[in-house]
């Protein structure tokens, strides 16, 4: 996965690519917003059917959803998350199932960050920060 097209890599320990958000930022207004909105609603259901598909160990649908996780989180800035999914779809594809049991102890709690550093970033676009509030859903105790 190469990240030439996206300006500067996030730094050392950072959740997001802020390069890549401010790319999102500075073109059609609202882009950004939406973009986080669609990826909260539909990144816990991908992290979920994932989870489901290593515990019913079925490899392919391992693959496929680690691959559209992998994908959407990218496309977000979010670099550690994408990596650890790119890691779960080249251990299904390989059939290593040690290797995806490892990463999926530790993509729990990294969602659960990406998470909050896009909340956070809904805040911060918000014009009238006191009236925020993040979007709900059923699977926010879900990540872990």
């Amino acid at each position: 996965m190469q990240s030439s097209h996206f300006p500067g890599q996030p730094a050392e320990g950072s959740i997001l690519n802020t390069a890549l958000l401010d790319q999102y930022r500075s073109r059609k207004s609202n882009l950004l917003e939406r973009l986080i909105n669609a990826y909260l609603e539909e990144a816990p259901k991908s992290f979920q059917a994932l989870r489901k598909a290593v515990e019913a160990g079925d490899l392919e649908a391992v693959r496929m959803n680690a691959h559209a996780l992998k994908s959407t989180s990218y496309n977000l800035g979010a670099m550690r998350l994408s990596k650890m999914c790119q890691e779960i779809e080249v251990s299904a594809a390989r059939g290593n199932e040690n290797a995806i049991a490892d990463v999926m102890t530790r993509i729990g709690p990294e969602c659960f960050d990406v998470e909050q550093a896009l909340c956070s970033e809904l805040y911060q676009l918000k014009k009238k920060p006191e009236t925020y509030r993040a979007p709900e859903t059923e699977l926010d105790d879900e990540w872990n």
